[in-house]
């Protein structure tokens, strides 16, 4: 059995406590779509699941213009898959800060 994520959306509110100059600890909620693809024996099928959101995570800035973006992400899953439990994702990402500093 293959299963794969043809896309995903979702809307968040972020919120971010410092621990050091260079490091944030990060909270997120929100809602989030994902459009899922299988197949077995020969047979695809395709299903959408919707639902709350809710992840932790960290943000390290490298400089003072890049940094790096690391967090877990629980979903709870309503729609036409029945996750019994919801499903977590884990998800990096990279920062890259431009444009005048403050006081500029």
């Amino acid at each position: 059995m293959e299963i794969s994520v043809e896309s995903q959306i979702g809307a968040y509110l972020v919120g971010k406590y410092p621990v050091t100059d260079r490091f944030d600890v990060r909270a997120r909620v929100g809602y989030a779509e994902f459009d899922f693809e299988g197949e077995f024996n020969g047979v695809t099928e395709s299903a959408t699941i919707d639902g709350l959101a809710a992840g932790v995570g960290g943000e390290f800035m490298v400089t003072e213009n890049f940094g790096l973006i690391g967090d877990i992400t629980h979903y709870e899953a309503d729609g036409a898959l029945e996750f019994d439990q919801g499903f977590q994702t884990f998800t990096f990402g990279g920062i890259l800060k431009f444009g005048l500093s403050d006081g500029e």
